[in-house]
């Protein structure tokens, strides 16, 4: 059974034939390009396949329009995410990482105290922070170089120079 990977967000509908405004949540900047067919999926449904007739980029969204065949009501597939089984994904270099593989690790400092789990990513233009939760409050950690000393997915840990 795949691990499914979420790419996209249908956020609302786009005019009127079959087509959705999605938010991307992808950094593969070629992910939509010549794309024929989609996985969609709400919650842990098993991901429903959809062919595509026209993806147009636009801004930090895209446009794309599908089949004709949908399954459901248009409005129903509003909130509903594309996914990719985890296979698909392209390979990284070895200290790259994907956001989700990130999500949950253990924060350890340098001297091997707790600070929290990593509970999401945010984007920031001058540098990208992990938000962690220590002591029932958010901690923001710049994912930068002389912040991160060590990350480790096998034991699914994250090591921080001491702050």
């Amino acid at each position: 059974m795949s691990k499914w990977i979420t790419i996209g967000e249908i956020v609302s509908i786009w005019g009127v034939s079959n087509s959705f405004n999605v938010k991307k949540i992808s950094d593969n900047k070629s992910r939509f390009k010549n794309i024929k067919k989609i996985y969609i999926q709400k919650g842990d449904e098993e991901p429903e396949i959809i062919n595509v007739k026209e993806v147009i980029e636009k801004n930090d969204n895209i446009i794309i329009k599908f089949d004709d065949n949908l399954n459901e009501n248009i409005e129903n597939y509003v909130g509903k995410f594309l996914v990719i089984p985890e296979e698909e994904l392209k390979t990284l270099k070895e200290d790259e990482y994907y956001i989700f593989q990130l999500i949950d690790l253990d924060v350890y400092d340098s001297n091997g105290n707790f600070l929290g789990k990593v509970i999401k990513y945010v984007e920031n233009p001058k540098a990208n922070d992990l938000i962690v939760i220590s002591n029932d409050e958010e901690i923001m950690i710049p994912f930068i170089k002389e912040f991160i000393k060590e990350i480790n997915l096998k034991e699914k840990k994250i090591v921080v120079h001491n702050l």
